[in-house]
C-alpha cells in the first residue's frame, strides 16, 4: 500500500479498526484451512448494492468440527447457507458468522452462502459504488480488514486459497479483477466476466474494479523467457497521462526481476488499474489500484508505482502471517524502491534515497506496531533490511534476497521465520539486532562525538538508548589521503585512539550511510 493516503481521517479510521481487529482471530479460526473461494457478485450501481454467492471449500479446524467461524458483517442478509443441499443454521455477531456443521462428516468441506444487500461503508475501503463527475466505478480495497464487509471468508492473511470470481455489472462497465480472465458474456445489457487465479491469494489482496476503462496491452518476456501479460485499466480522460506515467513498467519489471527473480505471477498477469482513491495505492495480487491523481503525465510519482510493483515479490508472492509482521511486506517494499534506483544510478542514489527515509521522528515498534501504516513501518523497515544487508555484505545479501523469494514463495512467513532463516543461511545471530531494531521501540542511533586533537582520540557517545552497532569512521588527512576505521560500539562512551601521525582534516562517521543514525559532532 502507497504511504500517500487519500484521507487523513479515513486514513486513522481504517487503522484503529484494523489495531482491534488483527487480533481477533481465534484459534478455531486460525485452524481452517481455505482451498478456494468461488464468488459470484452481481453489482447494481443505482441502488449501490450487492447480490452474491461465495461457495467455499474448506478444511475443518481441528480443533472444532461442530461449529465453523467466518469473518462476515452482519449488515449483508443472508438467504441460504447450504452443503451438500443440506441448509444449515448458523448465528451472527456484527463481524463473525458461527456455522452449525455438526452435520458435516467429512473434514473437508464444500458450502455455499448466498446473500446480498448494500456494503458496508467505510469511506473509500470495502466495497465502495463511487463516482466523481462523469466518472463512475465500483472498486475494492480489503486491505487491512475489510474483505468480510463484502464476501463471507476466513480474513486471516496466512490463509491463501484459490480464487474464482465472476463479476456482473451494467455493459458500460469493464471489470477486472485478480487472475485470468477466463470469459466475459453478455446478457439483457448486463456484462459478465468470469476471472480465476493459478496461485493462492490471501483475503486482503483480493479486489475487482469495475469502471468504463480503456485498455491498454503490453507484452513482456521476462528473465526465464515466459511471457507476461501487462494490462493498464485507465480512465478515457487520463489514458495519454497513464501511457507517458507507465512507459517504463518493464524497465521497473526487469530490475527487479534481476535483483529478486522472475515475477511470480507470470501465469496470470500484472495488471494496474485507476480507481478514486486519490493519491493512495494498493497492491492487490496481480492488479494494482492506483489513485486518480496519482496520474500525472510526467513521471511524477515514479516510486508509487515501483513501491506496488515491489509487493508482487515482498507482501503479495511471500506474505505476511499476521499484521504484527506487516513490515516484511512494506519495509521490503520501501527498500525495493531505493535498490531500484541504486539498480539504475548507482550507490549515490541508492544514499539519496536512504536519506528519505529519515525524518525528524521515527520512533515505534516494528514488529506488532501501534499504527499499521504508518511511516515507521516502510522507513525504519527499510532501514532494518539495509542495516541487515550490511552486516551481511552485498553478495551475501542479494544471494539471501533470492534464497529467502524462492524459499517462502507463495506462502507465508512471521518475523520470527524471517530471523531464524536469515540465521540459517548467514551463520550469524541476529537476537540482539532485532531486539534492538525490531521487537522494541528504541528509536534510532543518536550520537554526539568529539575529536581531540591533541590526545588524538574521538569520543563517541550515545545519547540515549544505548546500541550495539558495528561503527566506521572515514580519516581525511591534510593531504587528500583517507583511511577507514571500524569500531564495534557497546557502550554509552567509546574513546577511540588514532595512531596515524598524519594531520587530520576532516572526520566523517559512517560515511556510506549503513545505520539508521544520527551523528552530531561536539566541540
Amino acid at each position: 500500500m502507497s504511504r500517500l493516503i487519500y484521507c487523513l481521517i479515513i486514513f486513522l479510521f481504517s487503522n484503529f479498526l484494523a489495531y482491534q481487529y488483527y487480533e481477533n482471530i481465534s484459534c478455531l479460526q486460525s485452524g481452517i484451512d481455505v482451498l478456494k473461494y468461488h464468488l459470484k457478485i452481481d453489482l447494481n450501481f443505482d441502488k449501490k448494492n450487492i447480490r452474491c454467492s461465495n461457495e467455499i471449500t474448506l478444511i475443518k479446524s481441528p480443533l472444532s468440527k461442530d461449529t465453523l467461524t467466518l469473518d462476515f458483517y452482519n449488515n449483508l442478509v443472508i438467504e441460504n447457507i447450504l452443503a451438500n443441499e443440506i441448509k444449515l443454521k448458523y448465528k451472527r455477531e456484527e463481524r463473525k458468522i458461527f456455522i452449525d456443521i455438526s452435520s458435516q462428516m467429512n473434514d473437508t468441506l464444500t458450502l455455499r452462502i448466498d446473500y446480498y444487500g448494500k456494503p458496508k461503508s467505510f469511506g473509500l475501503e470495502g466495497l465502495v459504488f463511487a463516482s466523481i463527475n462523469d466518472q463512475k466505478i465500483v472498486q475494492t480495497i480489503n486491505q487491512p480488514n475489510y474483505a468480510p464487509s463484502w464476501f463471507p471468508c476466513n480474513d486471516d492473511p496466512s490463509d491463501k486459497a484459490l480464487l474464482e470470481i465472476e463479476i456482473t455489472n451494467d455493459s458500460e462497465f469493464i471489470s477486472v479483477a485478480n487472475g485470468l480472465l477466463l470469459n466475459k458474456f453478455e446478457n439483457n445489457n448486463r456484462t459478465t466476466f468470469h476471472y480465476k487465479t493459478i496461485y493462492p491469494i490471501a483475503t486482503n489482496l483480493i479486489g475487482f474494479y469495475s469502471s468504463n476503462y480503456s485498455i491498454i496491452n503490453e507484452d513482456y518476456t521476462t528473465i526465464n523467457g515466459n511471457k507476461l501479460s501487462i494490462e493498464y485499466f485507465i480512465f478515457p480522460k487520463d489514458s495519454i497521462k497513464a501511457i507517458y506515467d507507465l512507459s517504463d513498467m518493464k524497465n521497473y519489471i526487469n530490475t527487479f526481476e534481476n535483483i529478486f527473480g522472475e515475477y511470480p505471477f507470470v501465469e496470470e498477469k500484472f495488471c494496474i488499474s485507476e480507481i478514486l482513491y486519490g493519491r493512495g495505492a494498493i497492491e492487490n495480487q496481480t492488479l494494482v489500484g492506483i489513485g486518480k491523481e496519482l496520474f500525472s503525465g510526467k513521471q511524477f510519482h515514479k516510486n508509487v508505482f515501483i513501491h506496488e510493483l515491489a509487493h508482487s515479490w515482498w507482501g503479495n508472492a511471500v506474505g505476511i502471517s499476521n499484521w504484527k509482521d506487516i513490515w516484511l511486506s512494506e519495509g521490503f517494499a520501501s527498500y525495493s524502491e531505493a535498490l531500484f534506483f541504486e539498480y539504475q544510478y548507482g550507490k549515490s542514489a541508492l544514499k539519496s534515497y536512504m536519506s528519505k527515509f529519515i525524518p525528524e521522528q521515527l520512533s515505534g515498534r516494528l514488529y506488532n506496531p501501534e499504527n499499521l501504516f504508518g511511516d515507521i513501518i516502510y522507513y525504519k523497515g527499510a532501514w532494518v533490511l539495509h542495516m541487515i544487508r550490511n552486516t551481511l555484505s552485498d553478495i551475501i545479501f542479494f544471494d539471501f534476497l533470492k534464497n529467502f523469494y524462492n524459499h517462502f514463495r507463495y506462502k507465508t512467513i512471521s518475523t520470527e521465520e524471517f530471523k531464524e532463516y536469515l540465521k540459517t543461511y548467514s551463520g550469524i545471530d541476529f537476537t540482539i539486532f532485532f531486539n534492538q531494531w525490531v521487537y522494541q521501540d528504541n528509536g534510532i542511533i543518536d550520537c554526539s562525538y568529539v575529536y581531540n586533537k591533541s590526545e588524538k582520540t574521538i569520543t563517541v557517545k550515545q545519547n540515549d538508548f544505548v546500541f550495539e552497532f558495528q561503527l566506521e569512521i572515514k580519516i581525511v588527512y591534510d593531504n587528500s589521503s583517507s583511511e577507514i576505521l571500524n569500531t564495534f560500539i557497546d557502550r554509552e562512551e567509546v574513546i577511540i585512539k588514532l595512531s596515524s601521525k598524519e594531520n587530520i582534516n576532516e572526520i566523517i562517521l559512517d560515511p556510506e550511510m549503513k545505520l539508521l543514525a544520527r551523528f552530531n559532532q561536539s566541540n
